[in-house]
């Protein structure tokens, strides 16, 4: 069943909370993810408590390949089982419950899922994320039928306390690439004074095209994921156009992971 939309906001959080809880974005009148896995979490810095929400619209309907064959369901329910490889003393919750063990939201419905830390994280690193889910629906030839589905689209990044990126949300500005050199994944940071559609390129040293993106970017900070899987160990190049404008940096791969 198609996987279950999902968007990001962060929210002020407290870490005497027990078990916090999140409201969901009412604003959300159609499934969507924003921002989008390409934007990503927030990241998270050591020493720091930390929190991210996502916010979501279930669809009422969607079309699978059931035993081979493509079938129409409506969607009773999407249940977040599951968030598997949050940092050290992370959490999450939802807006369902704090500590409920049933996180289920209904098809057309809207719902928002709350990361936090419960300690401070104390050791830097990528943290890749897998939400386990369940999809609940109804075919009117097989009746109801509940299947796994999962999302890994999703990570968190824990950065060092010392020498972290300050944006600033009123200028563009395209920062270096973190970890680099790289030889899995890295995450590039950039701002936009306005929401607005960038275009996100890769180069190698003979400037070949290697990745081209359309990212429709949010104002303030936005995030890029990459990985190394696609490059060959090397020099390349990035780009990001904003508008007239355009910014270049330059990042290393040092083997596939």
């Amino acid at each position: 069943m198609k996987k279950v939309l999902l968007a990001f906001i962060t929210i002020s959080f407290s870490a005497t909370q027990l078990y916090a809880q999140c409201s969901p974005d009412l604003s959300m009148t159609s499934p969507g993810i924003s921002p989008d896995s390409t934007t990503g979490l927030a990241h998270a810095v050591v020493a720091q408590s930390y929190s991210d929400t996502l916010q979501f619209r279930i669809p009422t309907d969607t079309t699978i390949v059931y035993l081979s064959t493509p079938l129409f369901f409506t969607i009773n329910y999407i249940r977040v089982d599951s968030i598997i490889g949050l940092p050290p003393g992370f959490t999450w919750s939802s807006s369902e419950c704090g500590a409920c063990a049933a996180h289920t939201f209904n098809g057309g419905t809207n719902g928002c899922v709350l990361i936090y830390s419960t300690t401070n994280p104390s050791v830097t690193g990528t943290y890749p994320l897998k939400f386990k889910l369940t999809d609940n629906g109804t075919n009117a030839i097989i009746g109801t039928v509940s299947l796994p589905d999962s999302n890994m689209d999703y990570r968190i990044v824990v950065d060092p306390a010392a020498g972290i990126q300050v944006y600033n949300a009123a200028t563009f500005d395209l920062f270096q690439n973190y970890p680099n050199p790289f030889n899995g994944q890295t995450e590039i940071s950039f701002t936009v004074p306005t929401t607005a559609k960038t275009d996100f390129r890769v180069y190698d040293m003979l400037g070949r095209e290697l990745i081209q993106r359309n990212i429709d970017a949010v104002q303030g900070v936005n995030h890029v994921t990459l990985s190394s899987k696609y490059f060959k160990p090397g020099i390349y190049f990035y780009k990001l156009n904003y508008k007239n404008k355009s910014l270049t940096r330059k990042m290393i791969v040092t083997s596939k992971p």
